[in-house]
């Protein structure tokens, strides 16, 4: 019997980011009413559901690691690894399939450490890269392998579980058949410790309740029959039946009923020290019985938080095993070595965070010494530079301070020289200007004649056009 089953996924649609998770919790492939559904997110509960028909539903949303448990009371724990990372920005858009697992769990099996096999998930649900091709999430059947023998132990104990249910029918079918036969020929102190002892090992069940209140009618008429007479014999019959019944129930460590028989027994003959002894008896065993349960609860769950804590620190992962060590404390707070590991813990983050300090500090020193030495050479560079512009500069000051000197003695010669020709200028225009005069005086007269000739010939024009006309 497969441990999980993942069905094939319907397209249904659902809202937008986020994923239906639906499905039935079996036991022996029948819906278990009263399954408890418990939902985390990122290590931290986030809903409990309890099923009156084993069906369930969960809504998941995009970008979790959730984990998934399923159980009962007096049942195994089983729990699915569903991680809702890693979807593509354009995938996370669209809308996706609702996703079905079943889960088949049962009754839990003492002496068996499948608590600690069942620590771990049965099952890993991871997004799928192919997407496209097979659809969004799927089995991480590689993890699946992996935890093949752990899997296989989980359906060894299904099967003692099984077996050990067929035994308790068989007995169970066994002790009926027993006392229905002493019951029919009224055997009735028979049959009623063999009717208890099969209520005990099937308390659910109502055939033998029924036949024990039968004979405790057929009993009281007995008694009543006998008559006042009989009084003390009945009450004799009556003590030894229900010591026999309290007898036969603390053989078998039913001890509620034990005690139910002795005190009544008591009520029967107050005087009695026998069933007082045997009440004490039972007393003493339960308590017993319990302190070595609540010892054994306690040493189991210590025991496998520090194989939880072991594994992590043997693996660096010190964050699970602090969280692993500390509920181990928890769990026996007096114990020295889950502190001592702690302890190891702390020292190794210490020392792992001055090994990367120093690594850092390593680095930056190195990388200040290559930038001193740049900025070394960059100087000598720059220095010789400064060097030679300075020699350029003094040689191109002597040379214009030398040219400055040439200039001088030119700009003299060049001064003396536009003295002389501003002189000459000023003759020149006072000759010049004698000559506009007289150039003026010349062109004034030519104007006058010219005009002069221009209105003769306007006449002549005239009087040629008056004797065209005619």
């Amino acid at each position: 019997m497969a441990c999980f089953v993942l069905l094939l996924s319907v397209p249904v649609l659902a809202q937008q980011a986020s994923i239906r998770v639906y499905g039935n919790v079996t036991e022996n492939n029948k819906k278990l009413p009263g399954a408890v559904i418990s939902l985390y997110a990122n290590g931290s509960l986030l809903k409990t559901v309890t099923s009156d028909n084993g069906k369930y539903e969960l809504n998941l949303e995009l970008g979790v690691d959730y984990v998934i448990t399923y159980t009962k009371p007096g049942f195994i724990t089983k729990r699915i690894e569903f991680n809702t990372k890693n979807v593509p920005p354009d995938r996370a858009k669209n809308l996706f399939s609702d996703f079905p697992i079943d889960i088949d769990i049962f009754p839990e099996v003492p002496g068996t450490d499948i608590d600690k096999v069942l620590m771990q998930p049965i099952g890993k649900i991871l997004f799928n890269k192919d997407y496209e091709k097979v659809g969004d999430f799927q089995s991480d059947e590689a993890y699946h392998r992996s935890i093949q023998n752990a899997l296989d132990q989980i359906e060894a104990a299904r099967k003692a579980a099984e077996d050990k249910q067929k035994e308790i029918d068989a007995q169970y079918k066994k002790l009926i058949s027993k006392a229905d036969g002493e019951f029919k020929t009224q055997k009735y102190t028979d049959a009623q410790p063999d009717y208890q002892a099969a209520s005990q090992l099937k308390p659910g069940e109502q055939y033998p309740k029924d036949q024990l209140a039968l004979i405790d009618k057929a009993l009281k008429q007995a008694s009543a029959d006998a008559g006042a007479s009989a009084a003390e014999k009945a009450a004799q019959a009556k003590y030894d039946s229900l010591m026999k019944i309290g007898d036969a129930a603390f053989v078998s460590k039913t001890w509620d009923n034990a005690k139910a028989a002795y005190n009544a027994a008591l009520k029967v003959k107050p005087n009695e020290q026998r069933p007082k002894d045997q009440l004490a008896a039972i007393d003493k065993a339960i308590a017993d019985a319990k302190n070595a349960a609540a010892a054994n609860a306690t040493k189991a769950k210590y025991d496998s938080l520090m194989k939880i804590g072991d594994a992590a620190f043997a693996s660096k992962t010190w964050d699970n095993a602090k969280a692993a060590y500390t509920s181990a404390l928890q769990v026996k707070p007096n114990e020295q070595r889950p502190k001592d590991q702690l302890q190891a813990i702390n020292q190794a983050i210490a020392l792992d965070k001055a090994q990367k300090d120093k690594h850092a500090a390593d680095s930056i020193a190195n990388a200040k010494k290559a930038a001193d030495a740049a900025a070394a050479a960059l100087a000598a560079k720059n220095k010789h530079a400064a060097d030679s512009i300075a020699a350029a500069k003094k040689a191109a000051d002597d040379a214009a301070a030398a040219l400055a000197a040439k200039n001088k003695h030119a700009a003299d010669s060049i001064a003396a020289a536009k003295k002389a020709a501003d002189a000459a200028a000023a003759a020149l225009a006072a000759k010049n200007k004698h000559t506009a005069d007289s150039l003026a005086a010349a062109k004034k007269a030519a104007d006058d004649a010219a005009a002069a000739l221009a209105a003769k010939n306007k006449h002549a024009a005239d009087s040629i056009a008056a004797a065209k006309k005619v």
